[in-house]
């Protein structure tokens, strides 16, 4: 019978009656189930398929088929069927018949754009009911479709709330009976009388060739099978119908966001349709992770979703592609195509990597075995001596004691590890979208409004608001999520732009700042997390989101900026995986909130006080110091006290690295990061105490001494390094020396080293410095050099007991004076200060009279 109805074209748009052929096949074949299971699969693959690719290419008839055929059907079968094959072609179709049905009007829309005609072209009114119904039929699959992993009885009950689907024509009438023995039967017998009986009698087989369930009806002779169905295993969600209609709406919003325009002209200014369809699969995808129910006002109100999604690895697919969204600086909407790698640290402190979910499974199963060894032997008591059975007490006190393991089934399977898979449909990489944007800086709404209501850019703040939905929420596997992936998409800002996002996004900061201070319920009791996954663990990825929230800082209040400080300063209080992060976000702070860091500043000295013994955690604390110690700003009212806490912290850490020092180590890259690390030390020194004012100096320089030789190794009297600190001390306690002689105009003159040939020098060593003299060609003149371990002081003086003019000297050494008067000839001459205002001596006018002595040629 099919393929009489394939051969003869009698379900093909040139046949005047095909679609009421194509109802009299569904009719008859696939409600018969148990009667006749390969004709029902060969109906299905024979309309979803051929009929469907025949008729795609001409739109008046592809149309016609899919309001007439295709979308009654479908809303009657495919949430109750469990062919997974049949639900692939299905939801394809769906696919393409949504994706074709928007860029043909969006073609038409161009057209009369680029065009215009004094013809009015009508518009299909059926072609956004069409668009709504097919997009309502893949939401129903995804939240009305129970999950692999839920139990298999057939009389889950329906969420309430859902929307209906429009009435089926009246050619769909029969696929409202139950499958029975009898009905196929008389479908068929009514099929056959369609026919002409010259055709029936020469072409068709007969009725019991067909009738028999166990004859072979496929087309290659092979006969079907039908497995019943069995309940998956523990984390199977690959057939589960919600995760494969969350990916058709994906492809939908990819094909029809990331497409070029069908028209020649990219005016994308009239691409009107296509944007509010994208926006609305859009918001459609974010009420499947987290229904939203109050509407914005300003905003579309198409949000027809009362419940999310079904299956929980839907929710996480949908999640996974909403985290790969990103903003260019022209703010259009692009993917990135895979942030696993960046992410992969954050994820591998929650046990979210391959290699950490094989360990963390392991350390499971052990503390498993440990809590029912360390429950038998109470068990045991408490049942007493006698050796009562089990079934005398069934319900026995150990047995309610015994420890339960943290999870959903006391085991460690989570949904989601990295590397991710890519269960969705990607455009090209970063390949930016023409039509959407999350922001326009030149439209007039944002000039007329502080809070613009434009229903044509991507609503972000949605997006933001899902994500403190699930925040606050109990799902863990989405939590975790988030955490580990929301860290990279706020580096985006372009993707968070506007006045609603912003919003938005001061209320994440709160969100993720009371998961971090609340005590009363915690992360780890919210969530019910496995036993290994610590609050400090979950609060060490949640810093992570803090420290990008840090460059949003001109959207918060003075609240919320005070606070973000405490919670970096409450993570320096805890252990090394949450001072790492805080500390790295306090440096940046210093840049960007400074004047919140100040109010906070000898808390945050003192907390890094304590926990600088930690070896990985101490250079992070220098380089925190040194960066306080660039900006004066914030340490211009420090006491001398203050300023001894700062010194005491360097001074703690050399003394830890000597300690540390007198253990032998083998690993050269933990000795090179400690040198690196005791070279910090000893500048977080050296710039504070340039910070000083110079009266403030002397009164330090005791103590920084005192506490580097007590912190000294025993191996050594002193180290080269803090010989060198001494000798730094002693060279800038009472000034601001440079650490080398610049060139001066009289050493040009009077020393010139490349005419001065016979001149002598010679060097003394005393103690740790290198005295140079070189005495020069002219009368008097000689140079003292001091070589130290923190730089050179050079002298140039004239011996005064030489007299001006030699033995056998024509004339006196006037061009040394003129180049004595000429270096100086910026002050004052001795004496002009305290002369009366008319007797006072000008620079000017004493140079103007040594002018007149020219030097000797």
């Amino acid at each position: 019978m099919l393929d009489y109805y394939q051969r003869e074209g009698l379900c093909l748009p040139f046949t005047s009656s095909w679609i009421k052929n194509i109802w009299r096949l569904l009719d008859a074949f696939y409600p018969a189930t148990a009667f006749i299971p390969a004709a029902k699969r060969r109906t299905a693959n024979f309309i979803l398929r051929d009929v469907y690719n025949y008729a795609e290419e001409l739109p008046e008839h592809r149309v016609e088929l899919v309001d007439k055929v295709i979308l009654p059907f479908l809303e009657k079968v495919l949430i109750d069927d469990d062919d997974d094959d049949f639900i692939h072609d299905a939801l394809d179709l769906l696919v393409r018949a949504a994706v074709a049905e928007t860029q043909e009007r969006d073609a038409d829309d161009q057209h009369r754009a680029t065009e215009p005609s004094d013809i009015e072209i009508e518009k299909p009114a059926y072609s956004d009911r069409m668009f709504n119904a097919m997009r309502t039929l893949i939401i129903k699959l995804a939240t009305q479709t129970a999950c692999r992993e839920e139990t298999t009885d057939p009389s889950v009950p329906e969420p309430a709330g859902q929307m209906s689907p429009p009435p089926p024509p009246s050619e769909g009438a029969n696929l409202r009976r139950q499958s029975s023995g009898r009905a196929a039967p008389s479908a068929l017998r009514g099929l056959m009388g369609s026919l002409s009986p010259t055709s029936r009698n020469a072409e068709l087989p007969s009725f019991s060739s067909i009738s028999n369930p166990m004859s072979p009806s496929s087309s290659d002779g092979t006969p079907h099978q039908v497995s019943p169905s069995v309940h998956q295993s523990h984390g199977d969600h690959g057939r589960c119908k919600s995760i494969k209609a969350v990916k058709a709406l994906v492809s939908i919003f990819t094909r029809i966001a990331f497409a070029v325009p069908l028209s020649s002209s990219h005016n994308t200014g009239d691409r009107r349709l296509v944007t509010m369809r994208s926006i609305t699969l859009y918001t459609d995808l974010l009420n499947l992770v987290y229904p939203m129910t109050t509407d914005i006002p300003g905003q579309p109100k198409h949000r027809l979703i009362l419940v999310p999604a079904r299956c929980p690895k839907a929710r996480l697919v949908v999640l996974q592609w909403f985290m790969r969204l990103r903003a260019d600086n022209r703010h259009r909407l692009f993917i990135r195509s895979s942030p696993d790698r960046p992410a992969r640290s954050f994820a591998e402190v929650l046990g979210r990597t391959k290699e950490a979910e094989e360990e963390m499974r392991h350390a499971s199963d052990a503390d498993s075995r440990r809590s029912r060894h360390a429950a038998l032997p109470r068990m045991e008591e408490d049942r007493g001596r006698s050796g009562r059975s089990a079934e005398s007490g069934p319900r026995s006190r150990s047995r309610s004691k015994a420890p339960v393991i943290k999870g959903h089934d006391g085991a460690y399977n989570p949904l989601w590890c990295i590397p991710t898979s890519i269960p969705f449909e990607l455009p090209p990489a970063y390949q930016a979208s023409e039509i959407l944007r999350t922001y326009d800086p030149n439209h007039p709404a944002v000039k007329e409004s502080d809070i613009p209501e434009v229903d044509s850019w991507v609503p972000v703040s949605d997006y933001l608001r899902m994500l403190n939905g699930v925040l606050r929420g109990h799902d863990w596997e989405l939590v975790s999520f988030i955490l580990s992936y929301l860290p990279l998409q706020l580096r985006n800002k372009t993707y968070f732009h506007g006045a609603r996002a912003t919003k938005e996004i001061r209320a994440l900061l709160d969100v993720i700042c009371e998961g971090v201070m609340d005590t009363s319920a915690p992360w780890e009791k919210r969530f019910n997390v496995p036993n290994f996954i610590t609050r400090t663990k979950i609060n060490s990825v949640a810093y992570e989101s803090l420290a990008i929230l840090i460059s949003y800082h001109g959207v918060y209040t003075r609240d919320q900026c005070d606070r973000l400080i405490r919670v970096f300063i409450l993570g320096l209080q805890g252990r090394k995986e949450t001072a790492k992060p805080c500390l790295q976000a306090l440096t940046l702070c210093i840049y960007e909130v400074e004047h919140f860091v100040g109010r906070h500043l000898l808390d945050i000295v003192e907390s890094t006080k304590r926990i600088l013994s930690t070896p990985a955690i101490a250079v992070h604390v220098l380089e925190f110091l040194i960066a306080l110690g660039q900006n004066g700003n914030l340490f211009r009212n420090f006491t001398d006290e203050q300023y001894r806490l700062v010194f005491a912290v360097a001074t703690t850490y050399i003394g830890e690295h000597n300690a540390r020092a007198e253990k032998p180590s083998s690993d050269k890259e933990e000795y090179t990061l400690s040198q690196h690390v005791i070279g910090l030390a000893y500048y977080v020194i050296y710039i504070w105490f340039m910070a000083l004012r110079l009266p403030q100096r002397p009164s330090h320089v005791g103590e920084i001494v005192r506490n580097i030789l007590s912190a000294r190794a025993t191996r050594v009297v002193v180290d080269e390094m803090a010989e060198v600190c001494f000798d730094w001390l002693a060279r800038y306690t009472y000034g601001n020396a440079d650490p080398r002689p610049a060139t001066s105009f009289l050493s040009e003159v009077v020393i010139n080293e490349d005419k001065d040939s016979s001149s002598k020098t010679q060097s003394w060593l005393l103690g740790g410095t290198i005295i140079t003299v070189t005495a020069h060609s002219r009368t008097g003149w000689a140079t003292i050099k001091s070589t130290r371990p923190t730089g050179t002081t050079a002298l140039t003086c004239k011996v005064e007991n030489v007299p001006l003019l030699d033995v056998g000297e024509a004339s006196a050494d006037l061009g040394s004076l003129l180049a004595v008067l000429m270096a100086n000839r910026g002050g004052r001459p001795p004496g002009a200060e305290d002369a009366p205002a008319g007797d006072k001596v000008s620079s000017v006018t004493f140079f103007k009279t040594e002018a007149d002595c020219s030097p000797p040629k």
